[in-house]
């Protein structure tokens, strides 16, 4: 048996285990819809109730970074905003903890709500809507993002919360007195990445020292920077008859605003669906919120921040399909995106220098 079918074996025991904190039959039917960062199951019952269950990977986040994480969704559900929903267990708990049969380790589990429809595309596939629609669609992904974001600057976070940040340490290990900075990438470092040529990641080392300064300078004030989804790619955005939905709130955290505008247009970049893309979120976003074009003047630094944390994964996650499929591409997308923010810093610095004349 591989490694990974043992894997998939032990979190299929622990998503049974869990079944009877909200008693549900222990002969439901579970069916893996996927697994990265954690493993989400399709439960079904005999009577034919459905629900999601998540079982997280141990040792990856803590309970209360989870807690934390289906409290944020609880209240953005709350405020209207159409999110997944976590389903209690009968002692009105939102996460468990099991030990799976055959397994020493400690697994947190939560269950949501279960959502009758289709992810729009697959950053994986590369698989997205029709073109024709991609801009309309954008634009009711910057409208919901802008929701959220307009609930985050003015949530009072319960006690205890917890969320990591996707500041300039958090993506690339550049420091800097930010928000919750902790010091360290939290995907991994993207020059650990052994398949990079000395001279790419010399190139992307520079672009991250630029990029990270702009974004520093550009500060954390409530007005760019606070909770965000983090991972607004095709695969986490729902379309049901009632609309989208925003689901996968796995990697949500601070961070800049921009952050969840460059991910959702990422796997974009490149196509010719990119430019709908962009122009989509930007407008629905503003029918929400104020989005100065000062803030957007930032996107070519955060689009480098968000290629180089898809590069840290690439390295940390070596192992998966995923990273097998898009590592190189990934690699040359970050190299053109670094190589167009040093020739943009370096036009800067040449228009800011005094012309030297006998």
């Amino acid at each position: 048996m591989t490694k990974s079918k043992q894997e998939h074996e032990v979190f299929h025991e622990a998503a049974r285990a869990s079944l009877a904190h909200w008693a549900w039959p222990e002969d439901s039917e579970l069916s893996l819809l996927k697994y990265r960062e954690n493993a989400v199951f399709k439960a079904v019952t005999p009577d034919g109730r459905k629900a999601a269950i998540r079982v997280h990977r141990p040792n990856y986040h803590s309970a209360c970074e989870l807690t934390s994480e289906l409290q944020w969704m609880h209240a953005l559900h709350s405020s209207g905003i159409p999110v997944s929903q976590a389903v209690p267990t009968q002692t009105n708990e939102l996460l468990i903890s099991v030990t799976p049969a055959g397994s020493s380790e400690l697994f947190w589990v939560d269950m949501l709500a279960w959502i009758d429809g289709a992810p729009i595309g697959s950053a994986e596939s590369r698989d997205y809507a029709d073109a024709l629609s991609v801009e309309p669609v954008y634009r009711e992904i910057g409208r919901l993002a802008a929701l959220m974001h307009e609930q985050s600057s003015t949530w009072s976070t319960p006690a205890n919360f917890f969320r990591p940040a996707w500041d300039t340490a958090g993506c690339v290990g550049i420091s800097e007195q930010v928000v919750d900075n902790i010091g360290e990438p939290l995907w991994g470092d993207f020059k650990d990445l052994d398949v990079l040529s000395q001279e790419q990641r010399a190139v992307l080392s520079r672009a991250a020292e630029i990029a990270s300064a702009a974004m520093n300078a550009f500060g954390t004030s409530s007005d760019r920077y606070g909770l965000v989804h983090a991972d607004l790619v095709p695969d986490n955005l729902m379309e049901t008859e009632a609309g989208l939905i925003v689901i996968d709130f796995d990697d949500c955290g601070y961070g800049w605003y921009l952050w969840d505008l460059v991910t959702a247009v990422f796997w974009h970049l490149g196509e010719q669906t990119y430019d709908d893309a962009l122009r989509g979120y930007i407008d629905g976003y503003r029918s929400v919120r104020e989005l100065p074009d000062s803030h957007l003047a930032l996107i070519p630094s955060m689009l480098v921040l968000r290629a180089l944390v898809y590069l840290g994964w690439m390295h940390s996650r070596r192992g998966t399909d995923t990273a097998r499929e898009l590592t190189a591409h990934v690699i040359a997308t970050s190299e053109q995106l670094s190589r167009q923010l040093l020739d943009a810093a370096d036009l800067s610095s040449s228009a800011a220098s005094p012309s030297l004349t006998n």
